[in-house]
């Protein structure tokens, strides 16, 4: 918020590290997100060429090639910049993150229409890998293939949601950040309040009936990993709800959350649960009538 040079230099500099720690990209990518919901598209995309053209210069004289720059633009900045310059018109995390998932199905299905045989080429690049679980005596050779052959089955949906959520945390961080600086607690009460309605619901309720029936990987296993987010952050939100509305320390989410990390999936199996309830019974509604009961 000093200045362009400033915001610009943060970027670049965390995206160089990111190469080396892949989870600094996400600050990286909050930097030009936070400028763009603050001081708006235009001086989002000013602060992102600037980076952009620094990336162009280290990656030139450390790595010898310009490319890793073009990478972290499409997968970092690009994705972040269009989305928060959507939010600070809207002011609606709802749309955000569903525009969100959008934008991973059409990249998941652009990978499957360029690529002929999307299953095997993931098993030729996680080949390395079973190798070296057969070889360490981890796993059997015959495990090790049943293995990777399952793994490289979910590979192209599960790249699809991990690149919407990395999008999505940069996103949620540069507003955090923004609610702190401007509007302190206004960003809990925006994320706490997140609905995306029964259309979402409907959708994902149709592809999981869908995959019921027909139980194979391919592109309706993947739609599935992209549409649960949306019960996965409704429920999220929910917990959120329940924490602030019960007046708990801070510590209960800390640990909430590395609970969730430590036994997933299962945990995101409940947490979806919990946004699937909401979309059709309102919980936060009803906690609200608990919490203060009619006279």
């Amino acid at each position: 918020m000093r200045g362009r040079t400033q915001a610009a230099l943060v970027a670049a500099t965390t995206a160089m590290l990111s190469l080396l720690m892949p989870l600094l990209g996400v600050l990286s990518a909050a930097a030009v997100g936070i400028v763009t919901l603050r001081q708006g598209g235009l001086q989002g995309a000013i602060v992102g060429a600037i980076a952009t053209l620094g990336t162009v210069i280290l990656t030139l004289l450390i790595l010898g090639t310009p490319l890793s720059s073009v990478g972290i633009v499409l997968v970092l900045w690009l994705p972040t910049w269009l989305l928060a310059s959507v939010l600070r018109q809207s002011r609606s995390l709802t749309l955000m993150v569903q525009l969100a998932v959008l934008g991973g199905g059409i990249v998941m299905l652009g990978w499957r229409l360029s690529v002929a045989d999307p299953t095997g080429y993931w098993l030729q690049l996680l080949e390395p890998v079973r190798q070296t679980l057969a070889n360490d005596g981890l796993l059997t050779a015959e495990l090790s293939v049943q293995v990777v052959q399952h793994a490289a089955q979910w590979m192209t949906g599960s790249m699809a949601v991990a690149f919407v959520l990395q999008t999505l945390v940069s996103l949620v961080l540069a507003r955090y950040w923004q609610a702190a600086l401007y509007n302190p607690g206004g960003f809990g009460e925006e994320f706490r309040a997140l609905h995306f309605g029964r259309s979402s619901s409907i959708g994902f309720i149709i592809v999981l009936l869908w995959f019921g029936i027909n139980p194979q990987a391919g592109v309706i296993a993947d739609m599935l990993l992209l549409l649960s987010i949306f019960p996965i952050i409704q429920g999220l939100a929910v917990a959120h709800a329940l924490h602030h509305r019960l007046q708990a320390a801070g510590g209960w989410m800390v640990g909430g959350y590395v609970l969730l990390l430590l036994l997933m999936p299962h945990t995101l199996l409940i947490i979806a649960g919990v946004g699937m309830l909401d979309v059709w019974l309102d919980l936060r509604s009803r906690m609200d009538r608990i919490a203060k009961p009619p006279r």
